[in-house]
């Protein structure tokens, strides 16, 4: 479950950002392609994964987000960066689905939607009842064996 740190408008921009940044990179990916830049290009990679990840820990409570992004750009090197150039931007491409799914999961992010709010309470008054009436259960037993 994905809990907020900061308000889901905050959440927003800081991931269209991060995406803004990954296109940015990708229109990048396109020049280093036909420049043969492909070791400057990882390193922008590495740098926006990095960043992107160091982002996605402030904004979500516990550092499952992040790893999941983190996952979904992790690549292993080839033996030279021309090899693994197109492996990191599909990657790259990865990364930037995963950020746009987060901003669509806004809307059921416990701690700021008031949609998952109410369903949180609404589990939580369920549990509460399920607690009271097993007390109540319990209670009754009680008094039949001191009646008995």
């Amino acid at each position: 479950m994905a809990k907020l740190l900061k308000p889901g408008e905050e959440v927003k921009k800081a991931i269209a950002a991060r995406i803004r940044a990954g296109n940015d990179l990708t229109a990048q990916a396109d020049i280093a392609e036909r420049t043969a830049g492909y070791r400057d290009w990882l390193f922008l990679f590495a740098t926006w994964r990095e960043e992107t990840i160091a982002v996605l820990d402030t904004l979500y409570e516990g550092k499952d987000i992040g790893w999941e992004f983190g996952y979904a750009t992790e690549t292993s090197d080839r033996s030279s960066p021309m090899y693994t150039f197109p492996y990191r931007k599909t990657a790259l491409q990865h990364g930037v689905d995963k950020l746009q799914s987060l901003i669509e999961r806004l809307e059921v992010a416990v701690g700021e939607s008031p949609g998952a709010i109410a369903i949180e309470s609404l589990y939580l008054r369920f549990a509460r009842s399920v607690v009271t009436s097993m007390r109540g259960a319990i209670t009754q037993k009680q008094s039949r064996r001191v009646l008995s």
